[in-house]
């Protein structure tokens, strides 16, 4: 019998969550016990009234942050609400396939501790979402039931068995956009390596994904902040080039040119996927350079 806790961790998004707790109604389930956890990290609106007032089919428990904190503290406090021996992790902004907990549960063995699922995204940026869900991105690259990168794995569709949380935590300092499903990710790959595996038929699809530019600028806040919380190494693996670490003048100029040519280049067809990197790594190093 395998028990698994549903981690919802939401903010101001009511209306993602309904369509969200809809889809939870249509999993299919065969042998497996569920309870669907709903952790809201301050919310403004009245996601936590339409939680607690939807018609689930599955048990429910809900706690809720006076003001908000971060989906660090919320998957912590998350996880300990649980009492599933898998945790699966997911956010309010998507809609699961009807077959996640039977894909997810063929994934399961004595061997693996960590399940990353696959996550399709939906934007109204057309040349971005290609580029979200091309096959070379992600688990996409990895063959269905091997072992996966550590920076592949993104709590945005993932099962973790509950008992790793005994030995690794979250890590608390990471308290704005970025970084630390990387943190945990490297963590978990270091006590427990070639244990994370993917099933890239365990789907959820995350809706209103934003356009490229929005999500750059969301980038360069993670270079301001939390980027400067990761290892050495972990820097390194993001930016590839560690020469752009030394925030040498020169260097500053040449990723302000790159984020600069970006907005304007990255909607030429045969170069949006490699202009759309170029964006991606310039907003991030473009955020490190403002850090105090």
């Amino acid at each position: 019998m395998i028990k698994i806790s549903i981690i919802i961790i939401g903010y101001n998004s009511s209306e993602d969550l309904q369509k969200l707790l809809q889809s939870l109604n249509q999993l299919i389930i065969n042998n497996e016990l569920i309870e669907v956890i709903y952790v809201d990290d301050g919310s403004l609106d009245n996601s936590v009234k339409i939680f607690k007032d939807f018609r689930l089919n599955f048990t429910k428990k809900c706690d809720a942050f006076e003001k908000n904190r971060g989906r660090v503290f919320a998957r912590e406090r998350a996880a300990s609400l649980a009492s599933g021996n898998w945790l699966l992790f997911i956010q309010s902004n998507v809609v699961v396939d009807c077959n996640l907990i039977t894909e997810y549960v063929k994934a399961i063995n004595n061997n693996n501790v960590a399940i990353a699922g696959k996550i399709i995204y939906q934007s109204s940026d057309s040349r971005f979402e290609n580029y979200l869900n091309d096959k070379k991105r992600g688990i996409n690259n990895f063959k269905n039931y091997s072992s996966i990168h550590y920076r592949s794995f993104l709590f945005g569709n993932c099962m973790i068995k509950k008992d790793v949380f005994d030995s690794i935590k979250f890590n608390p300092v990471f308290k704005l956009y970025g970084g630390k499903e990387l943190d945990f990710s490297y963590r978990l790959h270091q006590k427990f390596p070639n244990r994370m595996i993917t099933c890239r038929s365990a789907i959820v699809t995350r809706m209103g994904f934003p356009d490229l530019i929005t999500h750059c600028y969301r980038l360069i806040e993670y270079g301001n902040y939390n980027f400067n919380y990761l290892s050495d190494e972990l820097k390194r693996e993001v930016i590839k080039w560690p020469c752009l670490l030394y925030k040498n003048i020169f260097f500053n100029l040449i990723v302000i040119f790159m984020f600069w040519l970006t907005k304007r280049a990255y909607k030429i067809s045969f170069l949006s996927y490699y202009i759309i990197k170029m964006g991606l790594l310039s907003a991030i190093v473009l955020g490190y350079y403002r850090a105090k």
